[in-house]
């Protein structure tokens, strides 16, 4: 389970949150606002409830930055199993969860963008080696979307 370290960005930026992660669906990680933008995730920060450390992703934290909240978290509702925020995938590529708008098939919803301009379609399959379903869309502007090219793809990591 990822946790973010240390800031690297000193300022701070105002903010707040209203609800929990759209991309990391577990306790004490937010999706907040500052400004016009939105940040998901943003993580509490463990005995500091002034603030979250929002823009951190695993092996990256150079764009982390501290929100200092102008208004207290809000309360989080049970959200039952802890679902993936970012795979890295056998061959390197890596995919983290949509927190907008999601491509999607006449069958099933893509999640995770990746790499490449590739997709995770589907759930993983979840085992002693984790596996998904990497696709390319065919770019013919029909909706539901065409998958082009699909294939099994082992997880060589997950993070939550």
């Amino acid at each position: 389970m990822f946790r973010p370290g240390p800031v690297s960005n000193p300022e701070e930026v105002e903010g707040e949150c209203w609800t929990g992660s759209i991309a990391a669906s577990r306790p004490g990680v937010y999706r907040c606002a500052a400004g016009n933008g939105i940040a998901d995730p943003c993580f509490a920060i463990p005995g500091d409830r002034s603030a979250v450390v929002c823009g951190a992703r695993p092996g990256d934290e150079k764009c982390s930055f501290r929100l200092r909240l102008v208004k207290p978290l809000p309360v989080e509702k049970p959200s039952g199993k802890p679902r993936p925020w970012i795979f890295e995938l056998a061959d390197g590529i890596e995919c983290s969860a949509l927190t907008g708008t999601m491509q999607f098939t006449a069958d099933e919803v893509a999640p995770w963008t990746c790499d490449r301009g590739l997709y995770i379609l589907g759930e993983p399959r979840r085992g002693k080696v984790w596996t998904v379903k990497e696709v390319e869309f065919a770019d013919d502007g029909s909706m539901p979307l065409h998958v082009l090219r699909s294939r099994s793809v082992a997880v060589r990591t997950v993070w939550e």
